[in-house]
C-alpha cells in the first residue's frame, strides 16, 4: 500500500505530543479550585468599577502563606489605580465571568513582589494585567492582557482559556450577611455551611489533607465561612489587624449553634471550628441554632493523662451525639463504629505543649475522623 503524507503525519504523533506538553500553558491538568465563591445583588456586573470590592486582596506574605499550603487558586496580578480603557473593558469581563461562574479571585499589586522577592513563576507589570491559575501551590497558567484591542478581554474569549485551565468549586465562600440571607432564600429546604477560620491551625490542616481533595468532585452546592471577619470574631478592623478577638465571637458560636448552650443535642462545648452544620431554612428572627438539623465537629478533642495512660476525656464523636445526627446514625447503622469519647490513645500520638498542655497529634486524629467527616459531607452533598 501506498504511504501518504497522512500515514507518515499519524506515525509522528507520538513524538510531538510531548513537545506540545512543554508550552508554557499545560494544557494536560486542569486545577481544581479549592473554593468558589457566592455573589449578590451588590455585584452589578453593569458597573466596571467593582471588582476590587468583590475581589479578595492579598499581600506578599498572604500569597506566599497561599503557596506554601499548596492551595488552588485564581489570581489577578493589576494596578489598583489603573484607568485605561482596556482595564476597565477587562474589569468589565472579570466581573461578568465570577457572578455567572461562582468564581472567587485574589487580586495582588505588582508593587508587592518588587526588591527582588522570590516572584513563585508569576509574571508583573504595573502596564498590564496577569490572570494566574495556581494548582497545589505552583503556576499552572498566566495569561497577560495585551492592550484595548486584545481579544482575550472578551467574554467567551476569556470563558474558553479559563475552562480550559481551572475549575471551580461547589463549595462557595459567604459573608455573615450572606449567611443570614440563606435561611430565608426560596429553593432547596436545607444548606450545609462550613465554619472555618484562615488563621485557625486545625481548619488549615483539614483544608490541606481532606477538604481541598473533596473538593474536587461535583457536589451539592455548599457554602464556606471565614470566621476571621468584623462582625464574627472581631468587633472593628482595628481590632483585626491587632488580633483582638471580642466578646462577639462567643455571642456568634451560641447564636449559631456551634456550642451547646442553644443547641443541647448536637453542640459542642463553648463551640469550635472546624464545624460543618447543616441547617433548616427559617425566617430571619427565628435563632439560627434552632433550625440545626445536622453538624459534626473535626478535632478539638480534650486529652486527659494520667500514671503514663492517656484518654480522649471530651470528644464530638459521644454516643449521644452520634444518636441525634443523622448522618452519623445512618452510618453507624452500615457497621461503622466512631465513638472516639473515652479511647486510649497512645503515647506515640500525643504531642506535649509548652505550659504542659496536651493533645492528639494531628496526623492521627484525622486517620480517626477522616472516614466519618467524609461519610457525614456524603450523606449531605453527594450527587446521585
Amino acid at each position: 500500500m501506498k504511504k501518504t503524507p497522512l500515514f507518515y503525519a499519524l506515525l509522528l504523533l507520538p513524538f510531538l505530543a510531548p513537545l506540545a506538553s512543554c508550552s508554557a500553558d499545560n494544557n494536560s491538568t486542569l486545577a481544581h479550585l479549592n473554593f468558589g465563591m457566592l455573589y449578590d445583588a451588590t455585584l452589578d456586573t453593569q458597573n466596571s468599577s467593582q471588582f476590587a470590592d468583590h475581589s479578595i486582596s492579598l499581600n506578599y506574605g498572604e500569597l506566599v502563606s497561599k503557596i506554601n499550603n499548596k492551595e488552588s487558586f485564581l489570581l489577578l496580578v493589576y494596578d489598583k489605580g489603573n484607568t485605561c480603557t482596556c482595564w476597565y473593558r477587562y474589569e468589565a469581563t472579570l466581573l461578568r465571568a465570577m457572578k455567572a461562574k461562582n468564581l472567587l479571585i485574589y487580586g495582588i499589586d505588582p508593587q508587592e513582589f518588587e526588591g527582588g522577592k522570590e516572584t513563585y513563576g508569576i509574571k508583573y507589570s504595573s502596564s498590564e494585567e496577569n490572570l494566574v491559575v495556581f494548582q497545589e501551590g505552583s503556576v499552572l497558567a498566566q495569561k497577560s492582557t495585551n492592550g484595548t484591542d486584545d481579544p482575550f478581554v472578551e467574554y467567551d474569549n476569556f470563558i474558553a482559556w479559563l475552562e480550559g485551565k481551572a475549575k471551580t468549586s461547589d463549595m462557595l465562600r459567604i459573608s455573615k450577611k450572606q449567611l443570614d440571607d440563606l435561611f430565608e432564600e426560596s429553593g432547596t429546604p436545607s444548606f450545609l455551611v462550613y465554619f472555618g477560620r484562615e488563621s485557625c491551625g486545625d481548619c488549615s490542616y483539614i483544608d490541606k489533607n481532606f477538604l481541598y481533595t473533596y473538593n474536587k468532585e461535583e457536589r451539592n452546592t455548599s457554602y464556606y465561612l471565614d470566621c476571621d471577619e468584623v462582625g464574627i470574631r472581631f468587633e472593628s478592623e482595628e481590632a483585626k489587624k491587632e488580633g483582638k478577638v471580642g466578646a462577639i465571637w462567643q455571642t456568634f458560636k451560641d447564636d449559631y449553634g456551634l456550642s451547646e448552650k442553644y443547641n443541647e443535642e448536637l453542640g459542642y462545648g463553648q463551640g469550635y471550628v472546624p464545624s460543618f452544620i447543616l441547617y433548616n431554612k427559617g425566617k430571619k428572627e427565628d435563632r439560627k441554632a434552632s433550625l440545626i438539623r445536622d453538624m459534626i465537629v473535626t478535632f478539638n478533642d480534650e486529652v486527659k493523662g494520667e500514671n503514663g495512660k492517656y484518654t480522649l476525656s471530651n470528644s464530638f464523636y459521644s454516643e449521644e451525639r452520634i444518636q441525634n445526627s443523622e448522618a452519623l446514625s445512618s452510618l453507624k447503622e452500615k457497621g461503622m463504629d466512631f465513638v472516639l469519647k473515652g479511647i486510649e490513645i497512645p503515647e506515640s500520638e500525643i504531642e506535649t505543649y509548652p505550659g504542659g498542655y496536651i493533645a492528639w497529634k494531628k496526623e492521627a486524629a484525622l486517620q480517626k475522623e477522616k472516614p466519618l467527616l467524609q461519610g457525614f459531607l456524603d450523606f449531605y452533598l453527594k450527587k446521585e
